[in-house]
């Protein structure tokens, strides 16, 4: 997860502000399926909150040597011999505040890089991204916490890593508890709680995270239905309000019943976007179609 900080309007290749907060690689219906049947629609028009203008992202890989071709190089000369993956091709994306949006996907698809990319965590190779106000990036609950440290101690962690300040912890703190229902755990080591319950804990920490935008990297669809019902309920609350989020995930329900808008990733480009069910109607047809 990385919770970034970085405020106010930025345009340009990479954001021109450094984030105030560290990475951490980790920042609903009653029904027992799974998320509720309930549409969100938005009423009005609204600003534009994050924007990306034909971004393309590279990676090089093979360029590694050994000490002795290093030294033969030295030597000899010659150049590194290294290849380029495009991950992201051509990106263009403009969401409104408020929306949020599911970014739906095959694995490889673009869809984390696009994420890291518009959080500020990768510079674009080609392109412009413009956020309006900060960043929190959630990849995968619990990734930061300490297994040694009691459940106390951890969520003063945890809080920290996703930029909240000490004095919301201690504002938040029982209600963190409650809510992942671990209340008679509070002194005990991370380490003697079950995965769930890790999972329950991290996310109740990450819903107090007060930022203008926030990313979730398939940080959530886990879980036991009680779970769900919980995530249930924090989106329903965030429908129609002034956050944002984008939210990579492999569960169309989610996508389907929460979502304002829908984007298909496909090889690192833009294969559809727009309205959720027309987006991903396309995208299930394409999966059956293989």
């Amino acid at each position: 997860m990385r919770c970034c900080g970085a405020r106010g309007r930025r345009w340009g290749l990479w954001r021109r502000s450094a984030p105030s907060t560290p990475y951490c690689w980790a920042r609903r219906c009653s029904c027992s399926s799974g998320w509720s049947r309930s549409s969100p629609r938005m009423s009005e028009p609204r600003p534009i909150s994050i924007a990306a203008q034909d971004v393309s992202k590279d990676f090089r890989y093979g360029g590694s040597e050994t000490l002795f071709r290093l030294l033969r190089r030295a030597v000899f000369g010659g150049k590194i011999r290294a290849r380029t993956f495009r991950a992201l091709t051509d990106v263009n994306l403009e969401v409104a505040r408020g929306e949020i949006v599911g970014i739906v996907g095959n694995n490889g698809a673009g869809k984390t890089t696009l994420l890291k990319t518009l959080a500020g965590i990768y510079r674009p190779t080609e392109g412009r991204v413009r956020v309006e106000g900060a960043v929190s990036y959630f990849a995968g609950l619990g990734v930061g916490l300490v297994g040694d440290l009691s459940l106390r101690d951890n969520l003063f962690l945890y809080g920290a890593i996703c930029g909240m300040r000490r004095s919301k912890v201690r504002e938040v703190f029982d209600e963190v508890l409650e809510w992942a229902e671990l209340t008679e755990f509070v002194d005990a080591p991370l380490r003697t709680l079950s995965t769930g319950m890790r999972g329950r804990f991290a996310f109740s920490v990450a819903r107090h995270a007060e930022s203008e935008n926030l990313f979730l990297d398939e940080a959530f669809t886990a879980g036991d239905a009680r779970f769900k019902d919980k995530c249930n309920q924090f989106f329903e609350q965030r429908r129609n309000g002034p956050q944002t989020i984008l939210a990579a995930t492999h569960s169309l329900d989610f996508a389907r019943h929460y979502c304002t808008k829908a984007l298909w990733m496909e090889y690192g480009k833009k294969r559809a976007w727009g309205d959720v069910d027309a987006v991903l109607d396309e995208y299930s047809a394409s999966i059956e179609s293989r």
